[in-house]
């Protein structure tokens, strides 16, 4: 049971990722490379989701199998990279909305030719 709940943290990780990139392509005009940095910060997110699962099936099988090793159960650097994941994508936005001028807003997602 605490493996799955493992997994869906993981997931939930990766959902939250994936929200800031949701929030750039709501909250900020078109233009910009605001696509590459959406894609830059789902990648991330995918990245979270899968390793998610691929730790998710390791510790399946360990526990399956009986594997004692100290490989299949610790894993010491995921607080690692989840903290620089974290900064890389709140800092690719701070840095997309200084480069680009561009402050997020409600109506960053409407067409600037119609009032």
């Amino acid at each position: 049971m605490s493996n799955e709940r493992t997994f869906f943290k993981w997931l939930f990780f990766g959902f939250h990722i994936g929200g800031f990139g949701t929030f750039i392509l709501t909250f900020f005009p078109p233009g910009g490379g605001r696509v590459y940095v959406v894609l830059f910060v789902w990648l991330v997110a995918f990245f979270f989701m899968y390793y998610g699962l691929f730790r998710y099936f390791t510790r399946r099988r360990a526990m399956k199998h009986g594997v004692a090793r100290k490989e299949d159960w610790d894993d010491p650097i995921a607080p690692a990279l989840m903290t620089i994941a974290l900064f890389l994508t709140v800092g690719a936005i701070i840095f997309y909305a200084v480069s680009t001028s561009q402050l997020p807003s409600k109506s960053g997602w409407k067409n600037p030719d119609k009032p």
